[in-house]
């Protein structure tokens, strides 16, 4: 899929860049305020996993909506296959 491969490339160097942000803006933090920004950064870094198991639950429930969403668009053209079928043998008089 296209926009699938459109959203790796926009957003794929995130995987090594915002950890490597983290940890300069960490360090630049402590140098400037000193030992006490270390409980934010720390409750920052452990909120990962929790981000981690969300975003694998949305990523779930959107691959749910997309089967649902395919079968809807479906049976909507197959409706409108029918209708068009019927308008242009003018069958609809007949009906």
């Amino acid at each position: 899929d296209a926009q699938k491969l459109f959203e790796l490339v926009q957003e794929g160097h995130q995987a090594w860049s915002c950890p490597l942000a983290m940890v300069i803006v960490t360090v630049l933090l402590l140098l400037e305020l000193g030992p006490c920004i270390l409980v934010g950064m720390a409750s920052m870094f452990l909120l990962v996993p929790l981000v981690q198991k969300v975003v694998r639950t949305m990523m779930t429930i959107r691959k749910r909506r997309v089967k649902e969403t395919d079968e809807r668009v479906e049976i909507t053209s197959a409706m409108l296959r029918g209708i068009k079928f019927t308008k242009l043998n003018h069958y609809e008089e007949k009906f």
